[in-house]
């Protein structure tokens, strides 16, 4: 059993979820820097790179794609919308709704790779090259899918 001051310790030094969310707001403002200018956020970069590779699948596949739910999917093609960088697909019936790039989209989405890339590259540097960013990704998928099965067993 711990004591109050070695768990308040333990939550200033160890926590994987603050350091986790630390690391992410490091990156995603590295990435918003690079991709000002195309005029997206990573997160839209992110949505556009996921509705690319998955054209006109549903809300609820985005979402588990982006590791979000649906409204946050839909509250961020809105804007990409308004931009003419994306259209919705299908109906709001069984199939649901889904979305697909424009032509525009495409084209800002090569662009916004090519800039992301750079970005992409310096945080790969910055880690000693290819072989620990591996490292760190599959470290990462396995803190995702252990933070996942602890919050579906409370589910059920």
């Amino acid at each position: 059993m711990h004591d109050m001051t070695d768990l308040k310790n333990l939550a200033r030094q160890r926590c994987l979820g603050h350091a986790a969310a630390k690391a992410a707001r490091a990156i995603t403002r590295s990435y918003n820097q690079k991709l000002r200018e195309v005029g997206l956020t990573a997160g839209q970069f992110g949505l556009l790179v996921a509705i690319d590779a998955m054209p006109s699948d549903s809300m609820a596949a985005l979402a588990d794609a982006t590791g979000t739910d649906e409204s946050t999917v839909v509250r961020g093609i809105k804007p990409l919308e308004r931009r003419g960088l994306v259209e919705r697909t299908g109906s709001l019936g069984r199939a649901g709704r889904g979305a697909r790039l424009t032509p525009s989209g495409q084209v800002i989405l090569e662009k916004a790779l090519t800039d992301w890339s750079l970005a992409y590259q310096r945080v790969v540097d910055g880690l000693g090259g290819g072989a620990e960013a591996d490292r760190v990704l599959t470290a990462l998928e396995d803190l995702f899918k252990a933070a996942t099965l602890q919050v579906d067993s409370r589910s059920t």
